[in-house]
């Protein structure tokens, strides 16, 4: 909500020789106000009008509100799902290589059984390896943005 208020008051003054001066005074002043919920001026302004327009207002506020938290609940209800997936398959996939593998491993191809196994232990011991030092560099501060860096240089022009 914006209001813009303004004021003018003109002054004139006649001089000796005949001439007259005018002197215009002007106020002028801006109020600002932002937020989730109408100012409480506007509010008993929407109450003149409409009885209970105030209350309606809080109730389309607070059910606002309920429905964005709802939105945020699923979202992350979802996420952690994925997740749980995620793990579960990273645990299934490598177990059945291993397995697999050593079945092929007994059957008498035992280099062929031996090459199943590595090539299913590597891809996921990679993702962990992987992972683990993308966190560190997190925990550590060196996973910006090299941009960032650059434009947060402090650079003395005076020397």
């Amino acid at each position: 909500m914006a209001n813009r208020k303004s004021d003018s008051q003109t002054i004139t003054s006649n001089l000796e020789n005949g001439e007259k001066r005018c002197l215009v005074k002007t106020e002028e002043s801006i109020s600002m106000y932002s937020g989730p919920l109408p100012h409480p001026e506007m509010l008993r302004e929407y109450a003149m009008i409409v009885k209970d327009a105030p209350e309606r207002i809080f109730k389309m506020a607070e059910s606002q509100n309920k429905h964005r938290i709802e939105i945020e609940k699923t979202y992350i209800t979802g996420n952690m799902k994925l997740e749980q997936l995620g793990v579960l398959f990273g645990l299934i996939i490598p177990v059945a290589g291993m397995i697999c593998g050593t079945i092929i491993a007994i059957s008498g191809y035992g280099l062929w059984g031996f090459s199943s196994i590595i090539a299913t232990l590597l891809p996921s011991s990679g993702s962990y390896i992987y992972g683990k030092i993308k966190n560190s560099k997190k925990k550590n501060g060196e996973g910006t943005n090299e941009k960032s860096k650059e434009n947060s240089k402090v650079v003395n022009t005076n020397e």
